[in-house]
């Protein structure tokens, strides 16, 4: 045969065997891949939308929507959407065309400081992929991004970087696929995945689940618990990982369907239960969900709740190493019998802390149907270790300490720990464990107060959208866990966390429920989002809106405002985020606003300076002080500049009386004081004058027969009463011996003698002593425990005050001679803004604002509460009285809106 024929054949078979392969890979690439099966194992959450469009419309009908738009997540994302639509200058823009696809994304920890996502986008048809392609190659030869290719196991991965963000982003093809991240790594492991040909999904076991095709379902997600504490260790301290990895191994693993129903999230679906040696699954004895019993016994101040559902409890221990504490011998049966009573049902209660720096109370509840048989036991294991601790009567409770150290821990094992000291009380059928008898004595005050949530109507309404019967559910209330969360948080992720604490708090309750069926668990995840004007009718009727101003930016003050001579209105001053000090005008507009350089560090004085009669703004900020006209104008010699070093604290502003001109009495953070003269010069004596302690509150300034007085007040309780040349008066520094607060109360006489002022003691000591230096009297109030604070409340004259006691969520007014006023339990125990305003002896209104929830509660002189409930504000209201009318306006702040209202107390 001719060798050109034997050519001519080895062509032909070659030819044959790439139009074959050619063929292979084209029918390959036409059959669909299933995106989950690309999913690398480690994947955290897995999530599958659909009918985006919809889903976007449905939520832009809620208030949600809002909050969410505002995240600096969504803001960047649609930044980066506009830069690549902006670079392929296509018709059809990126947002268009990804709400169209069924998109699948996965997260991933890609180190012990990090996280990553992996986004699936499938490429359907010919036109998608045309548009794919072209903007590919449009965004390659922009100046907007430097893009590059690397070779990864036969896969070309492209680098995109944005020359403008500084960001990158990388993808790759598969199968008319593309898979896009921020992290290469994660599509290495893809690649791996892929080229192992055994492609699996994590959601095989799910084969029967179809959410997506239900109308009312947006999306899917898939969570996977193996691998969420590490993801939680993100964020969280170490100290806390350990409880997160034990309750976390409830499941492996979960596929919920996202619904959305007016305000609020649904994430339903079922569970599979972690079956490995050690997990919380392994430690239920019984797995039929019991009916609560406890819901009277939680109260409305709960941050955060853990609620287990179980016959026995025994079992926990026993399958848990080294769970226990070592048990003296002499004890060790009596704790048998006393763990062996108890069952079905135990919940760990986190109550709301008072700061971020203070350790919230934790109370254990276990139900027993044999209450008797363990007051009996108690008393028998004191017994048996030889201590004597009377029990203290709380009510009709008993609070009886155990010496048994972390005897919760060594009832129930793992996660129940921090009862160095352990007290006791019955209620009813549950034995309710605290580390503290004060945090007992609360927690049984809110019972018998009947401050617990099943007289919440809010937590009624949200409880019905949950599960009936669980055996694992957690509660949390954001607004009231938030500095629980904050003490928790790992410094680096902290500040991150803070910008998203407004939409965070928006889901003011949030409930996960477990409730086994048929060898899985059926599984709620509810978000309820709070809607930004829920006020009953009768709210509404009793506060009529008068005004409601939006600013660009979240304001960061209360309102202040001043009377203008020879007219009616009053101009409010109020200052935003941006750092922007605006005036609205009585009519809801806003007349001017100026940039400032901080925030205002000071009151805003209105004071009279120069010809114009009309007020002049005086206050300080970092490092400055201003006066402004009525125009928002720099007022001529202003703003005084001072040292970058010298970071202002405080400022007083001084009238010295119509002949003479301005002082101003100046603070700052190292503790010295300044005086400056209205030319912005400092006084000899004030250069500055150096205090040797941290001052308590601003300087006060008065004048006694022609002399002038500064009194500098330290929290140390030492008193200086100073001379214009900052030389201490006879009988000055006094030392009052005790920590003291804000206010100082004057009271000028004729004489120093005569002049008294009072200060009021953390201890709640009330303070009365002159300017001769003599301490005349010394009025000392309850302090029922160490947690009690006080703080003098002056009204709004300054005329008269109050003293505010608070404890424990419980807020108690007095007067001057220790008489009540008023008293009232509140559902935070954080230090609430008490506020008492005086305009005629028969007009008195007193404001108590609770900064957490952003709740104002207004009562008037008979203590009886306006409306049905409180008006949403966070900072100081302000408020005035038209005495023709007999009508009060009050002015409200809700994140960026200014609001004015106006009410009457009588009908």
């Amino acid at each position: 045969m001719p060798k050109r024929y034997i050519a001519y054949l080895f062509g032909l078979v070659l030819l044959v065997a790439a139009g074959l392969y050619g063929y292979y890979k084209w029918q390959k690439a036409q059959n669909k891949v299933n995106l989950w099966t690309l999913v690398p194992d480690d994947a955290v959450f897995v999530a599958e939308t659909n009918r985006n469009n919809h889903f976007i419309r449905q939520l832009k009908k809620t208030e949600i929507y809002e909050s969410l738009a505002r995240l600096p997540f969504f803001t960047g994302l649609q930044e980066n959407l506009s830069y690549l639509d902006s670079a392929a200058t296509r018709r059809v823009t990126l947002r268009e065309f990804l709400d169209q696809k069924k998109i699948v994304t996965s997260l991933h920890v890609t180190s012990k400081v990090d996280f990553s996502l992996v986004m699936y986008v499938p490429i359907s048809t010919v036109a998608e992929h045309r548009y794919v392609r072209n903007v590919i190659e449009n965004v390659s030869k922009s100046t907007l991004f430097a893009s590059e290719e690397q070779d990864y196991q036969n896969y070309t991965i492209t680098s995109v970087h944005n020359q403008k963000s500084n960001g990158t982003f990388y993808f790759f093809t598969y199968r008319n696929n593309i898979i896009l991240s921020p992290e290469v790594s994660l599509l290495h492991q893809v690649i791996r995945k892929i080229n192992r040909t055994n492609l699996q999904s994590p959601v095989q076991e799910y084969e029967k689940q179809s959410f997506l095709k239900k109308s009312t379902v947006y999306d899917t997600l898939f969570i996977n618990y193996r691998h969420l504490p590490p993801f939680l260790a993100l964020f969280l301290k170490p100290a806390v990982y350990p409880e997160v990895e034990f309750l976390a191994s409830l499941c492996r693993s979960s596929l919920l369907g996202l619904q959305l129903d007016n305000q609020n999230f649904y994430l339903n679906g079922v569970s599979q239960p972690e079956t490995l040696a050690g997990s919380l699954y392994e430690q239920f004895k019984t797995l039929r969900p019991p009916t609560t019993r406890m819901a009277s016994l939680i109260p409305e101040r709960t941050a955060l709740l853990i609620h287990f559902g179980e016959a026995q409890f025994t079992h926990w221990l026993s399958t848990q190493k080294n769970a226990a504490l070592p048990v003296a011998p002499e004890i060790a049966p009596a704790l048998d019998s006393l763990r062996g009573n108890f069952k079905q049902e135990l919940a760990i209660n986190y109550l709301a802390a008072a700061t971020q720096n203070t350790a919230p109370d934790k109370i254990v509840l276990a139900y027993t149907p044999q209450p008797n048989k363990i007051r009996t036991i108690v008393q028998e294991i004191n017994q048996v270790l030889g201590t004597s601790f009377s029990a203290k009567r709380a009510g009709r409770y008993q609070i009886q300490e155990v010496g048994v150290p972390e005897l919760p821990q060594q009832l129930f094992g793992r996660g129940f720990s921090g009862f160095a000291r352990c007290y006791v009380a019955q209620v009813d059928s549950f034995m309710l464990f605290a580390a503290s008898e004060e945090a007992l004595r609360g927690y049984l005050q809110n019972i018998r107060d009947k401050k617990v949530l099943t007289h919440s109507t809010a937590y009624k309404t949200f409880r019905q959208s949950g599960l009936t019967h669980t055996n694992v559910s957690l509660y949390v209330n954001t607004n009231l866990a938030w500095n629980i969360l904050s003490q928790n948080l790992v410094e680096d992720k902290k500040v991150g966390l803070l910008r998203y604490e407004r939409i965070i708090k928006k889901f003011g309750q949030i409930s996960l429920q477990f409730g086994h069926q048929d060898k899985q668990f059926i599984t709620r995840f509810l978000l309820q989002h709070q809607p930004e004007t829920s006020s009953p009718l009768k709210l509404k009727e009793v506060f009529k809106q008068e005004q409601e101003i939006a600013f660009a930016a979240p304001l960061i003050s209360g309102p202040s405002f001043f009377p203008i001579l020879g007219t009616s209105g009053s101009p409010v001053l109020i200052q935003d985020s941006a750092l922007v000090l605006h005036q609205v005008t009585e009519d809801g507009k806003i007349a001017w606003s100026d940039s400032l350089d901080s925030k205002i560090t000071s009151t805003i004085y209105p004071v009279q300076l120069g010809s114009n009669s009309q007020p002049k703004y005086i206050f300080s900020t970092k490092n400055r002080i201003y006066c402004l006209d009525q125009g928002g104008y720099d007022v001529e010699n202003f703003p005084f500049n001072l040292s970058d070093t010298t970071q202002i604290q405080n400022l007083t502003v001084i009238n010295r009386g119509p002949a003479q001109s301005l002082h101003f009495l100046v603070t700052d953070t190292q503790n010295n004081v300044y005086l400056y003269d209205q030319q912005g010069s400092l006084l000899p004596g004030w250069e500055p004058k150096e205090m040797p302690g941290k001052l308590a509150l601003a300087p006060y300034y008065l004048q006694i027969k022609g002399r002038e007085v500064f009194v500098i007040v330290l929290e140390n309780g030492y008193v200086y009463a100073m001379d214009l040349n900052g030389a201490n008066y006879p009988g000055f520094p006094i030392n009052l011996k005790g920590n003291l607060t804000a206010p100082l109360i004057a009271q000028p006489g004729a004489s120093f003698q005569n002049t008294n002022l009072l200060l009021l003691t953390q201890a709640g000591e009330l303070i009365t002593f002159n300017l001769a230096g003599q301490v005349k009297k010394r009025m000392a109030f309850a302090r029922p425990s160490r947690r009690t604070t006080f703080n003098l409340v002056l009204e709004n004259s300054g005329k008269s005050f109050l003293v505010a006691r608070q404890d424990l969520g419980r807020v108690t007014l007095y007067d001057a001679e220790q008489k009540l006023v008023m008293e009232k339990n509140y559902v935070t125990s954080a230090p609430k803004l008490i506020q008492f305003f005086y305009f005629d002896p028969a007009n008195i209104i007193y404001a108590i604002t609770e900064r957490g929830p952003q709740k104002t509660y207004l009562y008037d002189i008979n203590i009886k509460l306006l409306g049905v409930g409180p008006l949403t504000n966070k900072w100081p209201v302000q408020m005035a009285f038209n005495s023709l009318l007999q009508q009060y306006q009050i002015y409200l702040i809700q994140d960026n809106v200014l609001q004015q209202f106006s009410f009457r107390t009588q009908p």
